[in-house]
């Protein structure tokens, strides 16, 4: 199909994918402007909705190493107001459309998004695209979000999860970006200042940088020529990519024991595993982690948990990145059952390494990570996400093979897959233990 757009011109590839309800959602449209931008789209006239979403290459592993947080900072600033709308405008103009402002930043990228009435879109994508890329900020501004920020990292401190997740990333990846917290800490944050908004903002909210993802009850053609225009006058930038960085395991087992301020023993073990470049394998390891501990049937849940009752709670995830990524198990575990817990992992991954699952297990684990995915896309918001999320990894197609690909993955994978990444000789160990007094027994 052809489209004709007056002030630029497109060149538009197309990538061909299956769904199971193509009455309703038809194939996305993924293509770049002249002047770098990406423009996704996809129609889905299952409900009156539609999701209207920016995402850019703008995450915590883009920040100069010395302005950690950069990124989430913002994050918070884009609604502030921009050369045309005062504070405080953007979001009561969202909101008489119906819908609210939200925006996440991770280590690879920052969202921005929306979800209105489709007969809203115009006055939606307008709103979004002037936020996202007109920033203005002033000095108030500025203050106003430290405090915000640094409540929010004082907050975090009560997150067993996200306290470990970060001890175990500081352990693995070293002097690698990923090393650092997303959202800084309180001496990064409070060392930003508006000249390093303004410099990065500039840097990285560019064309070349961008997706625009439009998502829900919408014509493709009528979609794809508004963001045209719309989006013709963004200058055309260079390209400012980071390749992705193959990061090696420990070269031995890495041990910290640490202090807290919670109630129970936590146990969190993580491993250094393959980049979104290798994507074959990260879809390997997203089998491996959710037979680990992800749901009630996962390996964690009914032998930790359940059999031998030597946790309370805990789960493995594994999350592709555009670097490589990390494969942890977060554990909470009875008083005093810390390395007994140590040891089954240890004695569960030579498992893997060596015989790998049953054909059973190996089919529950696919049909969680499909139903997940399936789940995080019921909404024209999950689909608009799931989509934009492959852009900020840097291959937007990638989210058409995911389905086939988890379905044709073996047993013989697992074996190969676990004894590359899962070596328990190199991985990270940390024993987050509650200050004297602080235990439940």
């Amino acid at each position: 199909m052809a489209f004709s757009i007056k002030l630029f011109c497109i060149s538009i590839i197309i990538f061909v994918a299956q769904f199971s309800t193509p009455v309703y959602s038809s194939v996305p449209l993924i293509t770049r402007a002249q002047n770098g931008l990406t423009i996704i789209i996809q129609e889905d006239h299952s409900a009156p909705l539609v999701a209207v979403e920016i995402w850019v290459k703008a995450g915590s592993s883009y920040e100069p190493a010395q302005k950690n947080g950069l990124s989430h900072f913002i994050e918070h600033l884009i609604f502030s107001g921009t050369n045309g709308r005062i504070p405080g405008i953007l979001d009561l103009e969202i909101e008489t459309l119906g819908g609210s402002l939200d925006a996440k930043t991770s280590r690879d990228g920052a969202r921005y998004y929306t979800t209105v009435p489709s007969c809203y879109f115009n006055r939606a994508i307008e709103l979004l695209v002037d936020s996202v890329f007109n920033l203005r900020i002033s000095e108030d501004d500025i203050i106003r979000e430290k405090k915000v920020i640094l409540d929010e990292l004082s907050k975090k401190r009560n997150d067993a999860l996200k306290i470990c997740r970060d001890e175990l990333a500081n352990l693995l990846y070293l002097s690698h970006p990923y090393a650092k917290p997303i959202e800084g800490t309180p001496e990064s944050i409070a060392s930003v200042g508006i000249s390093d908004i303004i410099n990065y903002h500039k840097t990285r909210y560019t064309p070349s940088n961008s997706a625009i993802v439009v998502v829900g009850d919408i014509d493709v053609s009528e979609t794809l020529n508004k963001v045209g225009i719309l989006t013709a006058s963004l200058a055309k930038s260079i390209e400012n990519e980071n390749k992705s960085i193959i990061i090696e395991s420990p070269k031995k087992q890495l041990v910290k024991e640490m202090a807290t301020s919670f109630k129970n023993e936590h146990l969190a073990v993580g491993f250094i595993g393959p980049s979104i470049s290798d994507f074959k394998e990260c879809c390997v390891m997203d089998i491996i982690s959710a037979h680990l501990g992800f749901g009630y049937r996962s390996w964690l849940i009914t032998h930790l948990i359940k059999d031998k009752q030597y946790a309370i709670d805990g789960n493995c995830d594994f999350l592709s990145e555009k670097h490589s990524g990390m494969l942890y198990f977060f554990i909470t575990t009875k008083h005093g059952y810390l390395n007994i817990v140590l040891d089954a992992i240890k004695s569960k991954l030579s498992t893997l390494t060596t015989v790998g699952i049953s054909s059973f297990d190996l089919e529950l684990a696919k049909r969680s990570v499909l139903g997940l995915n399936a789940s995080q896309q019921e909404t024209v918001s999950g689909k608009a996400g799931y989509l934009g999320y492959w852009f900020i990894l840097g291959f937007p197609e990638y989210s058409e093979k995911y389905i086939s690909t988890i379905n044709n993955i073996t047993n013989a994978e697992i074996t190969s897959i676990a004894k590359k990444y899962l070596d328990y000789s190199s991985c990270a160990i940390l024993f987050a233990l509650p200050s004297k007094g602080k235990s439940d027994d």
